[in-house]
This record gives C-alpha cells, structure tokens and sequence, in this order.
C-alpha cells in the first residue's frame, strides 16, 4: 500500500467515524472527529502539494458549507465522502493538482460542519445561561 493510499484510507476513516457518531447522535463528540478528520485531508492537501511545481491558483472559502440545521449535516459528510472517492481516484491517475483541490473542498466542507455545531453549542450555552428563576 502506498502512502497515498494510506493517507485517503485515513481521511475515509475519519469520515465514517463522523457519520457514524452523528447516526448515534453523540454530537458531542463531533467536533473532535471533525478536527481529526480535517488534519488527515490538510496531510493529504500537504503531500500532493509537495508534488507540485506550484500551488493552484484557488480562492479558498472562508468557511465552508453554510448549515442551518442538523439534517443538513448527513449531506455535507456524503458529499464530503463522494468528493474523497474524486480524491482517490485523482491520486491513482497522478493528477496531484485534483488531488490539491478536492482536498481542500473536503476541508471546507467540514469546516462548515465545525461552524454549524459551534455556533450551535454557542447558542445553547446562551440559553441556558440567560434562564432566571
């Protein structure tokens, strides 16, 4: 197995625990397999840019995905895992460019995942603590 293969079988991973832990709504823990899923496809992003002469000219999005609620979220991490099954077959054909760019599109996409469930926990923070006896 090449350590192509091994980083995309990573991220693969990453994305089924996310999914997996949403299914069993432990949304607590999101955010921590977000982080780790995003720190495998920015290892990803790394290496095919290594491979590269120069980096793609691309406008990154500041965040990712706008979410608006929690049944969203199943979407993004199918898109995320459809766009890392382009990933995979980019790096088969040696197209590290591809490679870049669906990586960071993954990284934006859960990123957008990370914002929704924050801004989320902010807000149930601000609830609770606003509730006077």
């Amino acid at each position: 197995m090449k350590m192509e293969d091994e980083v995309v079988e990573a991220i693969a991973s990453s994305l089924e625990r996310l999914r997996e832990g949403l299914e069993a709504k432990k949304t607590d823990e999101v955010p921590r397999k977000v982080w780790l899923a995003m720190s495998d496809i920015e290892y990803a992003a790394f290496m095919a840019s290594m491979g590269l002469k120069e980096k793609p000219n691309i406008s990154r999005r500041k965040g990712g995905v706008k979410i608006e609620n929690d049944e969203v979220v199943p979407e993004v991490i199918r898109s995320a895992m459809t766009r890392l099954e382009r990933l995979r077959q980019n790096a088969k054909n040696g197209d590290l460019e591809s490679v870049y760019k669906e990586a960071l599109r993954i990284h934006s996409d859960l990123l957008g995942i990370l914002e929704y469930f924050e801004k989320k926990k902010k807000s149930e923070r601000n609830e609770s603590s606003s509730i006077s006896f």
